[in-house]
């Protein structure tokens, strides 16, 4: 889910991005299902100046070297 909003207090929009399944691929079908998203909320932390959760810095370089590893299938004949 992705949502559009606006802070009033900054005067900028902010986009959010909402996601509950861990799902990748090539760049038009995704069609890998990651069974980890318990494991990957479980280990998130706050972040520093907004009440919200990210991602910790090791499950994030993780779920990046995964989604570009998935990606290079596309350029395999």
């Amino acid at each position: 889910m992705s949502f559009l909003g606006y802070d009033e207090l900054d005067g900028r929009l902010v986009h959010l991005h909402l996601h509950f399944r861990l799902i990748v691929g090539e760049r038009v079908l995704k069609n890998y299902h990651l069974p980890w998203e318990t494991i990957i909320l479980s280990r998130a932390i706050l972040h520093p100046t907004l009440p919200i959760r990210i991602l910790d810095p090791t499950s994030e370089a993780l779920l990046c070297v995964i989604r570009a590893a998935s990606n290079f299938g596309e350029a395999i004949p």
